[in-house]
């Protein structure tokens, strides 16, 4: 046996093989040590280095018998891609025996992936092909407002991305869209009218409102979704508070709302929104809202944060996006939500210098992550998935979006990387060699923040110098306070 998992082989080729060795083995492709061809390598050698099938004297063909390419057969003898092209034919059929021929950029961006077998996974699982089949049939509308009403929301919403990425459905800010059908639901759940009515106002102008404007310049990003969903909840909150305690918006005095905001301040504060727009829309006095102290940050120990760079350097273990995206996080001192947001148009080539703009000017990437960076942008170049053609420097599975920032925390907490923790470290070493206004520049960080730390570390940069353009066109170094 291949492996010690499965005691049951499936067939005997250099040995007893079990059925996941196979997939594994029919989707191995390289150059044969034997031949020399570039083929299927399902056979081991003596050594056991992959062999192809003739030099391993494997009798099973591998050939498709319709497009003739060598690969794991699924069913009829035909190969993974040939097999989804027909599952795809057959569910978009509009029943005149064809595909419907609005969802024909459909069906080829989904059979042309590099992984057919994902296809065919998605196809299997309950409720994708019925789905398909209603958009086919016309039973379901190819509409945003259609699809939004399904009540399979999260397949639904899938099904809409790729349609997006097809260019079939025109371009909505998903999580917009997801914010606005959470809070449905949170207003549903109210059961007094009134309250409700309230929070559907506040909803409304204070987050929708912002929310909107903020994907007019550029796509909302989870972490500004969760930020509203926060204010929203602290909102019902504080009125199932001033229910209970026998006060209203108009009466509530000062200390009770203080004694409130109070107890648990973190977890209250995003209820501060909700009071100022209360207070501006007059529908309570104004009040005074005190800002409880932030927490000592916790640092790193700075042997520590040297190690792990080294380790996320030179260990070949991890793939080398999970490797990249670590390092920018640990030295450059970016949430793993901004990160994740990279386009490829945030990357330049200049010679043999790599840049990667955070703020502005665009911060120099060093050895190795110049190089690092330049092997991500060589394999996007090659890649045929879903997000084939999308401009996110570091694509998720799903069509069109960038990989799940919470997705990578788990997957970095697994591995042991104390991602929030390097990263604060990062940016208090950075102000130890670096002015705070340079980089708060270079980062992309508010100034305050970080003078604000410079100051908690006692980093008293009183002087730096700054190169200002003169009219005549050439830079002049001066000397400025800080």
């Amino acid at each position: 046996m291949r492996c010690d998992r499965y005691s049951q082989p499936a067939v005997r080729w250099e040995g007893p093989v079990c059925r996941p060795c196979i997939k594994r083995a029919t989707r191995n492709r390289g150059c044969c040590p034997h031949c020399g061809n570039h083929r299927l390598l399902p056979g081991r050698d003596d050594t056991g280095h992959p062999i192809c099938r003739d030099w391993a004297g494997i009798a099973r063909s591998f050939f498709c018998r319709r497009c003739h390419h060598e690969g794991l057969l699924v069913s009829d003898k035909l190969c993974e891609r040939c097999t989804l092209t027909d599952r795809l034919t057959t569910v978009l059929d509009d029943g005149t025996g064809q595909p419907r021929a609005e969802l024909l950029p459909l069906l080829d961006k989904l059979r042309l992936t590099d992984k057919p077998h994902s296809g065919l996974t998605w196809l299997d699982k309950p409720g994708t092909t019925d789905l398909l089949t209603a958009l086919a049939t016309g039973a379901t509308a190819i509409s945003h407002d259609a699809l939004a009403a399904h009540p399979a929301w999260r397949k639904a919403t899938y099904l809409r991305e790729l349609l997006i990425a097809c260019g079939i459905l025109p371009p909505i800010d998903k999580q917009l869209m997801l914010f606005q059908r959470w809070l449905d639901t949170q207003l549903d759940a109210v059961a007094d009218a009134e309250r409700r009515a309230l929070l559907q106002r506040f909803a409304t102008w204070n987050e929708l409102r912002r929310l909107r404007h903020k994907a007019e310049q550029a796509p909302l990003s989870p972490a500004t979704i969760r930020g509203s969903r926060e204010r929203v909840r602290q909102a019902a909150a504080l009125l199932n508070w001033l229910d209970i305690s026998g006060h209203t918006l108009a009466t509530c005095p000062q200390p009770a709302l203080d004694t409130w905001l109070a107890t648990n301040p973190q977890t209250r504060k995003p209820a501060t929104a909700f009071l100022r727009w209360a207070g501006q829309a007059t529908l309570m006095p104004r009040r005074r809202l005190t800002r409880a102290p932030l927490p000592a940050a916790t640092i790193q120990p700075r042997r520590q944060q040297h190690e792990l760079i080294n380790a996320l350097v030179t260990s070949d273990d991890w793939p080398l996006r999970e490797r990249l995206i670590a390092l920018l996080v640990l030295l450059y001192a970016q949430p793993l939500s901004r990160i994740t947001r990279l386009r490829r148009t945030d990357i330049s080539i200049i010679g043999p210098d790599v840049f990667i703009r955070l703020g502005d000017p665009p911060a120099p990437l060093p050895p190795p992550l110049d190089d690092m960076t330049r092997q991500l942008l060589e394999h996007r170049n090659t890649y045929r998935g879903p997000n084939a053609n999308t401009d996110w420097l570091f694509p998720g599975k799903r069509p069109e979006q960038p990989i799940n920032s919470k997705t990578l925390n788990n997957r970095f907490s697994k591995l042991g990387i104390p991602i929030q923790l390097g990263r604060t470290t990062g940016l208090r070493e950075l102000l130890h060699t670096t002015p705070s206004p340079v980089v708060a520049s270079m980062l992309g960080i508010h100034p305050g923040t970080t003078a604000r730390i410079a100051a908690e570390e006692g980093i008293t940069w009183s002087r730096y110098a700054t190169r200002r353009p003169t009219p005549n066109g050439h830079h002049d170094t001066r000397i400025h306070d800080s």
